[in-house]
C-alpha cells in the first residue's frame, strides 16, 4: 500500500463479502392454525362480556309474573315469565327474564301469590 494513494486509504486487505440476505422462516400450518384458535377465542370472549354487560334496555314491564326460578348447570341465574295481557281472550305476550343479582331475586313481588309447593 502506497502512503497518499486515494484508491486504497486504509482498507483492510481482507474484506469478505456480506453474505446475502435471509429469507425470513415460513410459518408453519401448525403455528397459523394455533393463532386463528387464540384469536377467535379472543374475540368470542370480547363479544360475550360485551353482551353481558351492555344493557340495550331500560324499563318497566307490566304483567303477571307466571314463574320465577333458580336455573342453569354452571352459572346459575334465576329466570322467569312475565305474560303480558293486552286484551282479555287474548293469548298473553311472554316475557322471559334473568336475574343474575341474588339480593335483588330475593325480594319480594308486589303482588306474588304465596307459594303454591306442598
Amino acid at each position: 500500500m502506497i502512503k497518499g494513494d486515494p484508491t486504497m486509504a486504509e482498507t483492510p486487505a481482507a474484506v469478505s463479502p456480506s453474505p446475502p440476505p435471509l429469507k425470513p422462516p415460513r410459518r408453519s400450518f401448525r403455528s397459523f392454525f394455533w393463532g386463528s384458535l387464540i384469536g377467535a377465542l379472543i374475540l368470542i370472549g370480547l363479544y360475550t362480556m360485551f353482551m353481558l354487560w351492555w344493557s340495550y334496555s331500560e324499563g318497566e314491564r307490566a304483567g303477571v309474573l307466571q314463574k320465577f326460578s333458580k336455573r342453569g348447570w354452571i352459572c346459575k341465574t334465576y329466570e322467569g315469565e312475565v305474560a303480558q295481557y293486552v286484551v282479555g281472550g287474548v293469548a298473553p305476550q311472554i316475557w322471559n327474564f334473568s336475574v343474575r343479582d341474588p339480593a335483588l331475586a330475593e325480594q319480594p313481588a308486589p303482588a306474588a301469590p304465596p307459594s303454591t309447593q306442598p
